[in-house]
């Protein structure tokens, strides 16, 4: 979707900026964290924000409703233009 090599796509992993998932015989960058003009808006500053590191968890946190989202998952979230709350959202995620 992003028009790249893999090695683009392994540098904005190592970055931070988008999530890779290490698999038997690969990694994986899920679709969600893509549009077709590039990077979901805000994405990379949340994910740099958060504290945890585990590519698994990061894509659980991206997927699932939160209530301070009103029930919405911080993926939908940056697709519908609230970057500032749920880049607020991913420093508190696991932090303390």
């Amino acid at each position: 979707m992003l028009g790249t090599d893999v090695v683009t796509l392994q540098e904005l992993a190592a970055e931070e900026a988008i999530i890779a998932l290490p698999l038997p015989g690969g990694t994986a960058y899920p679709a969600c964290q893509l549009e077709i003009s590039g990077m979901v808006t805000g994405l990379s500053e949340a994910l740099r924000s958060m504290p945890i590191r585990s590519p698994w968890m990061r894509l659980e946190w991206l997927l699932s409703g939160d209530p301070a989202l009103g029930g919405a998952a911080p993926i939908e979230a940056l697709r519908r233009g609230n970057v500032t709350e749920v880049i607020q959202l991913a420093r508190l995620h696991g932090a303390g």
